[in-house]
């Protein structure tokens, strides 16, 4: 048969197992994410590669349209529709892999519009700018929600990039614009002016975002010939618009070309260079998956090593025990000493005992043991314990002492004759382990014990039934909720356990109305009510904090955030955050999964409800955090599937 200490012992390795397979399955997961989330951005940047081609050629046919409708040159035709060519395959290539129909069917219809009845310059640069600008828009969005910052700098830095393409191809096409118009170049002036204005601040706003490696490429935007070439010629326009111009406007297109170009480059390598980065992040996170994996296998099976071993021991243990106590000295037990002569006088005391005890040594000395002796503590003990050292026996036990301010101590004691070498008795030696804390420590556990045992009795009492997985997924949705707001580790700890019994209070509700399919009767639903102030009565009246917290949170968990709720219809802050926290828990799971009298509601449904009742029945800060972290919450309802339906949720 185990010992106590063997099953303490056993169950604290249980533990550690349990707990190391937990913090496994935590890193495991997180690494995990980490791999999706770099797989996720690498899948996402294939069609945005391919768009950028689509942007690129339909830049230049914006251009070449504009300058054609001015200026229907036969080389501005001629150059037109090659570069209408390479956009349409280009558009068909990518259309393999991304869906770009309405877009596609948008571009046809602009080709369409010039065929039948060509448009007048400032419209056909409109249409094909929303084409572009929508293309642009299109694919960055989502990227943009990575969680790794150096990825979503680049993106920053590479969307500045195209702007600040775009903004110079639109420069291309109004300036050739500018240069075919005989009419209208005041409104021409202004366009290329605003444009160039753009043009700077999108110049400006890269240089912020852009690290000191990013500094020298910047430079050479300004300093590459095409590009200092095709400003300097809007320079001349802006400062001189009278200025005579000696190039033609197709002429002008295919000088100012090389800086669109060239600009449409460095953003391409801003893209591979992003590629390379979440390649290197998913190779991170599988290598650090697969030190977790080794790691973690490694202790769980040391761990079920050393439980294995703990049981094969446990007999053999058994076995020696009472030899080793045979075999020990006294003082391996304690460090508080004492002598005492043959008639039990105290001839010595070490400092410990004067420590303890609270007397001097002067106090101590040439007085009996009794004068720390509890009165709690039997007569017996002491007659048995006299009868064993005259028999030549050493004694072993726990007593009660007392203090000389009054107070309780505890020893492990261990007592032995001693004899000299004639085999004469000459004193006796006590030594002695406080063993306080360890006394006052198990008496607090059986208290707490004691306790919830009774208010968990009481409820069993009134009522037993089985909820499948919702309290387990409502105590997990809590701690999260609780992590997330910013509470500290314990008050987390206290969420987790607390929220469990947050519908305690319905063992007292009948089962024709937790198992009823149909609306509640008026009748009923006050019935049902009620298990809020049933569950915080159970609850209430405790000095210890869990036991707090769960009756505030049994009470409190369907009161809401305007006032409207119930039992007692307070609001706001009013409201604990524990009762706050668990209400969303709640009434998410009880939305999310089947009722006996409704099916789970589609999630889209369900966030929409949680915003609309943020601030109504929902703490807003408290819905803002479940909404931004709802993959988590959702990673839960999955670990915990129901395999049966729940009763019905209030």
């Amino acid at each position: 048969m185990m010992t106590p200490n063997k099953i303490t012992i056993i169950a604290a390795i249980v533990f550690l197992i349990f707990m190391t397979a937990y913090s496994a399955c935590r890193d495991l997961s997180a690494d995990k994410c980490r791999i999706d989330n770099a797989r996720l951005v690498e899948d996402r940047l294939h069609p945005l590669i391919e768009i950028n081609t689509i942007i690129s050629k339909l830049q230049k046919e914006r251009s070449l349209a504009t300058i054609y409708t001015a200026d229907p040159t036969e080389s501005a035709a001629s150059a037109l529709a090659d570069q209408h060519r390479d956009t349409a395959k280009a558009f068909d290539k990518v259309s393999k892999t991304v869906d770009l129909s309405n877009l596609h069917a948008q571009y046809a219809r602009i080709q369409d519009n010039s065929a039948v009845d060509p448009a007048v310059p400032s419209q056909t640069f409109k249409a094909y700018t929303l084409l572009i600008s929508q293309l642009m828009e299109q694919p960055q969005a989502p990227l943009l929600n990575t969680d790794n910052t150096e990825i979503r700098n680049s993106l920053i830095r590479y969307r500045l990039l195209k702007d600040i393409q775009e903004s110079t191809a639109r420069l291309q096409a109004k300036v050739g614009l500018f240069l075919a118009s005989a009419t209208a170049k005041e409104q021409h002036l202004h366009e290329i002016i605003a444009i160039n204005s753009l043009h700077k601040h999108l110049l400006t706003k890269f240089q912020e975002y852009a690290p000191l490696s990013m500094q020298s490429p910047l430079d050479s935007i300004q300093k590459q010939p095409s590009v200092q070439q095709t400003f300097s010629v809007i320079q001349s326009i802006t400062d001189n618009p009278l200025q005579k111009i000696p190039q033609t406007p197709f002429e002008w297109f295919q000088r100012s070309t090389s800086a669109v170009d060239y600009i449409h480059d460095m953003a391409n390598r801003e893209l591979k260079q992003i590629q390379a980065t979440a390649l290197q992040n998913r190779e991170a996170a599988k290598n650090a998956m697969i030190r977790h994996t080794l790691f973690w296998a490694g202790t769980i099976a040391a761990l079920f090593l050393i439980l294995v071993i703990s049981f094969k021991r446990s007999k053999a243990l058994a076995r020696g025990q009472q030899l080793l106590q045979n075999y020990q000295e006294a003082i391996d037990y304690s460090t508080i000493v004492s002598k005492a002569d043959p008639k039990g006088i105290i001839t010595y005391v070490n400092p410990a005992f004067c420590n303890i005890s609270g007397y001097s040594p002067d106090e101590l000395l040439h007085q009996p043991h009794n004068i720390v002796r509890h009165t709690d503590m039997p007569e017996e003990v002491f007659k048995k314990l006299w009868e064993d050292l005259k028999k030549g026996k050493k004694w072993n036990g726990i007593i009660k002492n007392l203090k000389k301010d009054g107070t309780a101590y505890w020893v492990d004691a261990s007592i032995s004759p001693i004899y000299d070498e004639k085999g004469r008795l000459i004193e006796y030696i006590a030594i002695r382990r406080d063993i306080t804390d360890i006394i006052l420590l198990n008496e607090e556990i059986k208290e707490t014990q004691r306790e919830l045992i009774y208010r968990m009795g009481e409820a069993v009492e009134s009522r037993s039934k089985e909820s499948g997985h919702h309290v387990q997924r409502v105590a997990h949705y809590s701690q999260l909720l609780a992590q997330l707001v910013g509470l500290n580790d314990e008050e987390c700890e206290i969420i987790f356990a607390a929220s469990t019994m947050h519908d305690i209070g319905k063992i007292s509700t009948p089962d024709s109305i937790l198992l009823k399919a149909g609306k509640l009767t008026e009748e009923e639903w006050t019935l049902m009510k009620a298990h809020t102030e049933v569950g915080y009565k159970i609850l209430k009246g405790s000095n210890r904090p869990l036991l707090k917290v769960a009756a505030t949170v049994a009470y409190e968990h369907h009161e809401h955030y305007d006032g409207n709720g119930y039992p007692r219809g307070i609001k706001g802050n009013a409201i604990s955050i524990y009762g706050r926290i668990v209400a969303i828990a709640d009434v998410f799971d009880a939305l999310a999964t089947d009722r006996i009298y409704k099916k789970a509601w589609p999630l889209d449904e369900i966030i929409a409800y949680l915003k609309v009742q943020s601030g109504k029945q929902f703490d807003p800060e408290l819905i803002e955090l479940f909404v931004n972290y709802l993959d988590q919450f959702i990673e839960i309802k999955n670990r915990f599937k129901d395999i049966h339906n729940d009763t019905r949720e209030a």
